[in-house]
């Protein structure tokens, strides 16, 4: 049998259907043994382990056998106990070389395992090597994942982290370098294929990498004194024993990238400049690109960054085109491995393709394969096999059954029921290296990529950035918004707004479901964390009503919805009065600034003004601006909230404004006084530059809260215009969004869990610590209930000299602007101020009602010897009134239809005599009004339209009215009459015959109520139509005008029976 396989002739065997062998031209050799079609398995696998011998050799001996094999991982990195293997063993030697050394894979000689590992230095050519770029191509099922899994263990098994790092970008989002993370080499993990901008962000991260590394080389020339132009010559002399310990580590940066075709298919030419850019500036700094995929044909098409390629690399391809691509031949093509390779097994064949030598073909370790000590049973994953050789003959008589039970068991050894070298275990090579190679090292690594922007921020990442820890100075009015993404600094920092260097107040603009309220929401709530109620509240005008969720909180002082006008005109009016308020006492007190004022007032209690820092939170100033200028009688808001925001912060008020697209959204005078926070679908920005408009009008629709960080709105380079995310107030954490997650990402209403904190945080606040809540005008208001702290504070005040009348002041009602008690307009120089009044309204508005409360207030205030009442009343709307009067001694006079023109006259001669003796008065005797005596004199006057000269059953009484209001001299009477907008506005004729000509003239005092249908104007004031009973605008010279223009409302407290009771 030797000789005729030594033969070099063609012989052919026939087997007749007897069985009988016959190799022509000889006669019958032998006779065929026959067997089952088991027996005939069992021989094939024993003959498996056989090839054709070359020349003068029949078989491979045993030994031979043993080292013609594929490599274990562990054998292929030298590691010969890998449960007692300490990496410091394999990096010791490797830390200051120059040289990438790397152990590709198992050598194949003419498809033949050489057992020898194959090394190539792919470090940069000052050390000899064949690198530093390198492009690496497979096709599903050849072992790319595993033979670049390898190739990232082998690099770390043998360089020290502190010579070289791992950036891997895995665009599959697969399971591939599972755990790899934990490698000190590895400083980046990249799985986001769900990013829309991940080649911006990715780009911006190498770029800025690059750019700190040639900063790092600037410095350490400068510092060291030698030249250093590029990473090969700072490791050159890095090698050096002498600088060994004086230059800083400076590790090679491999960034890796799986699927690379992915990328290229979503970006085409924008991927082949951002990363031809990269390969040039990186080459330098030791930042060196490998990039694997399917096929890399996409990237040959690419010629500046296929000719940045220094080492080209491809496994098993299923067409010599793709083959040739890479290796220009076709070693790679899968027919021609077959036919190469021995007992042929696809996967982990791989061909590299340096400059100017052949193709080098390699097989990577099965990484998966389960660690056995040196010593141990080892499974060969080769062609050759350490099983002894037998010798045998086709006449041998096999026992199938013994055959089949041995070949299972040889099955078995090598791991093919076992899954062994199938599936990853925790005794797989790949997991015990990876669990050894992650330890703790004594180098600073730099991390290079961070999370991007796409995961939910919660109140979780801004207290791990110490955005919730109270202020501790009154100067701190830092707000923590959320966060702001680096890339080319491969950090995250904490957004926030500072109110006290910004431009005093805030403006966020963006389109529905941006997250402008999640804003504003997150700005409120994250104050209540940095600051106490008395230092810091909030007045909240809510137009979308999605802000009722932190009314609650201890630091809100005032919640208004949309369309409670009483509400929102209540607000506006308070932060009027302590704007005005706090401009007086600065300008009294030389105060400079807020916190100057608030370090005052802790030993000059102003019980007027509860707040520290005063915010007010608009959300929707679209809509209310439109409410505002279709209401005639508030339009004059619109330009007073525009005045307040451009000065508020002088004194310590601030605007939080959330609206459609930006600052120019506002007054004018206002544009100037805001600082912008911008989200998705901002519009007419003139303070932003077209790099950041055009990222925030791609932001997606499912990602509310994307925003840019304010300082970078200007930037040009749309690397340098650094992305943000408004948190949302919750405490959890909330988990970064898997891969399927990543491809269908919906928005999520938190709302629920914001109420659940803001609740915990009210339940927490003691009443004390709670800021006093701004309430509107009540619907009813009891005359009791503003009488007593009225009184009070009258006992209160220094008297004045002179006349002791005029120290009082009559009560009427609660004032919207401020909430205190208002009273007839008074002044303590009588000359300053008119004594009349006018009170306007519809039937049932309350201008009767208004007249007992006057009444209560007089019979209050003075004693029956100090103040007289006259009354005029044709409908008899007074007369139990009348008859009360009379009984306690305050009636001076009743005036009916018959009577009223004799009481005036009464009234009139008294007036005449008291000003009789008022001719060249002394200007204090005319203050103190000590010229004449007489209580002081109240002329009620219910429903003046009966009053018309010439007409009814007292022909002259409006003429003698007339005379009374329009006497020049103050002594002490006062008229105060009722009639309607329609009579007011139809008031013609003279002021000598006309009382409301008359009290037009002497420019009376005001209260307009409802006027229903009556809608005529009342000195250029447009009065409401319809107002609760009792409600009115005080219209009066006397009396300051709202920020808005108009007049204050007062709600008229009501009498339901008059008394004396007198507090004290």
């Amino acid at each position: 049998m030797g000789s005729a396989l030594d033969s070099d002739k063609t012989r052919y065997l026939v087997v007749n259907s007897q069985g009988i062998l016959t190799a022509p031209p000889q006669s019958e050799v032998a006779a065929v043994d026959s067997m089952s079609r088991a027996t005939a398995e069992a021989f094939a696998r024993r003959m498996s382990r056989f090839r054709e011998a070359d020349a003068g050799q029949a078989l491979l001996d045993a030994e031979a056998s043993a080292n013609n094999r594929d490599l274990r991982l562990t054998e292929l990195l030298g590691i010969t106990d890998l449960d007692n293997y300490q990496p410091e063993t394999l990096w010791a030697p490797r830390r200051f070389t120059p040289k990438m050394e790397i152990p590709l894979g198992t050598l194949y000689r003419d498809g033949v395992p050489t057992g020898q590992p194959y090394v190539r230095n792919l470090g940069t050519g000052d050390s000899g090597g064949d690198g530093v770029h390198g492009a690496i191509q497979g096709q599903s099922g050849t072992g790319k994942s595993i033979a670049l899994e390898d190739f990232v263990l082998s690099t770390c098994a043998w360089h020290p982290p502190d010579k070289v790092n791992f950036m891997i970008i895995d665009f599959k989002g697969e399971a591939s370098f599972l755990g790899f993370h934990t490698l000190p080499h590895v400083v980046g993990m990249v799985n986001d294929i769900g990013d829309p901008e991940i080649l911006d962000r990715l780009a911006a991260t190498l770029l800025g990498e690059i750019d700190r590394r040639e900063r790092l080389l600037a410095a350490e020339q400068k510092r060291v004194g030698i030249a250093l132009p590029d990473a090969g010559k700072y490791l050159l002399f890095r090698e050096m024993p002498q600088y060994r310990n004086v230059l800083k580590p400076f590790p090679i940066l491999y960034v890796l990238i799986d699927e690379a075709s992915i990328f290229y298919e979503k970006y085409k030419s924008e991927f082949t400049e951002v990363f031809t850019n990269i390969v040039k500036k990186g080459r330098s700094v030791g930042v060196w690109l490998v990039m694997a995929s399917q096929e890399l044909v996409f990237l040959q098409s690419q010629p500046k960054l296929w000719a940045e390629m220094n080492f080209k690399t491809s496994l098993v391809v299923n067409k010599a085109s793709f083959s040739h691509a890479v290796l220009d031949d076709d070693a790679a093509t899968d027919d021609l491995v077959k036919r190469r390779v021995k007992n042929y097994v696809k996967g982990g064949h791989i061909f590299y393709n340096f400059p100017g030598t052949d193709t080098v073909h390699l097989r990577a370790a099965n990484n998966m394969l389960e660690y056995r000590k040196s010593g141990a049973a080892q499974t060969n994953t080769g062609s050759g096999a350490t099983a002894a050789v037998g010798t045998f003959s086709l006449a041998n008589e096999w026992d199938p059954q013994t055959s089949s039970a041995a070949a299972a068991r040889s099955a078995e050894s090598a791991g093919g029921d076992s899954k062994d070298g199938l599936i990853r275990t925790e005794r797989s090579e790949i997991s015990l290296l990876i669990k050894k190679l992650s330890v703790p090292v004594n180098v600073e690594l730099h991390n290079m990529w961070t999370p991007p922007l796409r995961k939910t921020v919660t109140f979780h990442q801004i207290q791990a950035f110490g955005g919730l820890t109270p202020a501790t100075e009154l100067t701190d009015l830092r707000f923590p918004l959320g966060i702001v993404d680096h890339p080319k600094d491969a950090m995250q920092t904490l957004l926030s707004t500072d109110f006290a260097n910004n431009a005093g107040s805030v403006v966020i603009g963006g389109t529905a479901k941006s997250g402008r309220t999640m804003a504003l929401t997150t700005m409120i709530v994250a104050s209540t964390f940095r600051h106490a109620p008395r230092m810091l509240s909030w007045l909240i005008i809510d137009q979308g009503g999605r802000l009722a969720v932190v009314k609650d909180l201890p630091n809100v002082a005032g919640y208004t919805g949309r369309g409670n006008i009483d509400m929102r005109d209540r607000t506006f009016a308070e932060i009027q009065r302590i704007f005005t308020l706090r401009a007086r006492l600065f300008a009294q007190h030389s105060l400079t600034s807020t916190a100057e004022y608030l370090t005052w007032r802790e030993s000059n209690p102003q019980p007027a003004d509860p707040y520290g820092y005063l915010f007010v939170a608009i959300d929707g100033w679209m809509s209310l601006q439109t409410e505002l200028k279709n209401d005639m009688d508030r339009q004059g808001w619109v330009t007073g909230l525009g005045a307040l925001i451009e000065a508020g912060s002088s004194f310590g008020i601030h605007f939080a404004i959330a609206t459609d697209n930006s600052g120019n959204d506002l007054p004018q005078v206002a544009q100037k006084a805001v600082s912008p926070i911008y989200l998705r679908g901002a519009e007419n920005m003139t303070d932003t530059g077209p790099t950041a408009k055009q990222i925030l009008r791609n932001y997606p629709i499912s990602q509310p809260g994307l925003t840019l960080s304010p300082a970078t709105l200007n930037n040009l380079d749309r690397h340098d215009v650094l992305k943000a995310r408004i948190a949302v107030p919750i405490s959890r954490d909330i988990p970064e969004p898997t891969v399927d997650e990543i491809r269908d990402l919906q928005a999520v209403d938190y709302n629920s869990e914001i109420a659940e904190l803001c609740a915990r945080i009210s339940q927490e606040a003691t009443p004390d610590q709670r800021i006093p809540v701004l309430r509107p005008l009540p619907a009813e208001l009891p005359f009791a209930e503003i009488w007593t702290p009225w009184r009070r504070h009258q006992i209160a005040k220094p008297t004045l000299p002179g006349r002791p009348q005029r120290n009082i002041e009559i009560p009427l009602g609660l004032n919207s602007v401020d909430m205190t008690i208002a009273g007839l307009p008074w002044s303590a120089d009588p000359l300053a101020t008119c004594p009349h009044t006018l009170i306007l309204g519809r039937a049932q508005s309350g201008r009767t009602a208004t007249l007992r409360t006057v009444m209560a207030g007089i019979l209050g205030s003075y004693a029956p010897h100090e103040a007289k009442i006259v009354i005029l009343d044709e409908r008899s709307g007074l007369s139990r009134e009348r008859r009360f009067l009379e009984r306690e001694h305050y009636l001076a006079g009743y005036g009916d239809r018959e009577d009223a023109q004799r009481v005036l006259a009464a009234v009139l001669d008294e007036a005449q005599r008291r000003a009789g003796t008022a001719t060249d008065l002394d200007e204090t005797v005319e203050e103190q009004q000590t010229f004449f005596d007489g209580p002081a004199l109240f002329v009620l006057v219910d429903n003046l339209d009966n009053y018309r000269h010439g007409q009814g059953s007292s022909p002259n009484a409006a003429k003698l009215l007339s005379e009374i209001i329009r006497m020049r001299q103050r002594v002490d009477v006062h008229v105060i009459a009722t009639t309607t907008h329609q009579a007011y506005n139809n008031s013609y004729g003279s002021a000598s015959e006309s009382p409301l000509a008359a009290l037009e003239q002497v420019r009376s005092h005001i209260l307009s109520l409802s006027c229903g249908a009556d809608r005529f104007k009342v000195r250029d004031i447009r009065p409401e139509n319809f107002l609760v009973p009792g409600r009115a605008y005080l219209i009066s010279d006397q009396v300051p005008a709202a920020a808005d223009g108009r007049p204050p409302v007062i709600q008229v407290a009501h009498v339901n029976a008059l008394s004396r009771q007198r507090a004290q």
